[in-house]
């Protein structure tokens, strides 16, 4: 955050909020801060996209489960594609969101989305 204070950015806070943060400075473009996954934990897109898969989903259980028998430091990267995988189209992992196999809805994409929405200034009708 200091970068964006010495590029004539302020206030720019040292804990950001959960719904993430808009920079509007005159004469700067405007700026939008989200920290994957949720701003606040630690992890990866891939866990902002796993809590937007309802728990009780069987082929969750089965990605987390095969994935629990390999070794690996990035379980929530290996869940989601291997989720992804045994989809019956599978798809990229942003893609997902679009075609509706990922919620909208669900985990933090709501708060996200509606960050995305204020920094572009999109009509609430979309």
């Amino acid at each position: 955050m200091t970068l964006l204070w010495d590029a004539g950015y302020s206030p720019v806070l040292d804990d950001l909020p959960a719904a993430g943060l808009i920079l509007d400075q005159p004469d700067y473009h405007r700026l939008g801060i989200w920290i994957m996954p949720n701003n606040t934990d630690p992890g990866m897109i891939e866990d902002f996209y796993l809590r937007a898969i309802p728990q009780e989903d069987e082929k969750l259980r089965i990605s987390r489960d095969f994935v629990a028998f390999v070794p690996s430091l990035k379980i929530a990267k290996s869940t989601y594609r291997v989720w992804l995988a045994i989809q019956a189209d599978p798809v990229g992992p942003a893609i997902a969101l679009n075609v509706g196999q990922v919620s909208r809805e669900a985990g933090e994409i709501p708060a996200f989305i509606q960050l995305l929405s204020k920094l572009i200034k999109v009509p609430e009708s979309l």
